[in-house]
């Protein structure tokens, strides 16, 4: 029979008798772990969304991060661009940050430290950050296109005189 230590005691104790409970609402979160929760887990990869207004874009985020089982976005960012469109030019918000999940410790809390750590899917997660790189290099082959495009034709021009 194998003998255990005090500290594999403490650890198994903790691993099955410890029950988190969960915040109701998504949370965001600039600067690390709020006061009084421990962090779970958190991805790899950060999520992004877009959107004319800022409550729009971080109402977008909140809702990709509660699909993805997250329930606080670590590392919030807010960043304001001008995207251009038919001559019209205005103003877009981009909000990022990583999801992640975050309990407090609790007696009458109804999951455990594995339940919470299987709820956020990491794999939705890495496929919305390759999606988007994806949509980065596509937009960028579209732009070396069209400039190409300009340039033949700007040759075919000067060449008919």
């Amino acid at each position: 029979m194998e003998q255990q230590t005090a500290d594999q005691k403490v650890t198994k104790i903790k691993s099955e008798d410890v029950f988190y409970e969960i915040p109701d609402e998504i949370g965001l979160s600039r600067r690390g772990v709020p006061s009084g929760f421990e962090l779970i887990k958190k991805a790899d990869q950060t999520i992004e969304r877009s959107a004319r207004s800022e409550s729009m874009a971080k109402y977008k985020l909140a809702q990709a991060c509660k699909k993805y089982g997250a329930n606080v976005i670590l590392d919030y960012s807010a960043e304001r661009f001008v995207r251009n469109s038919i001559g019209f030019s205005f103003y877009m918000y981009r909000v990022s940050g990583y999801p992640a999940v975050m309990a407090k410790i609790s007696k009458d809390g109804s999951f455990s430290r594995e339940e919470l750590e299987d709820s956020l899917n990491t794999a939705e997660i890495y496929a919305d950050a390759k999606r988007r790189q994806s949509v980065k290099k596509g937009n960028f082959i579209l732009k070396l296109l069209a400039c190409a495009m300009a340039l033949f034709f700007l040759a075919g021009f000067l060449m008919s005189k």
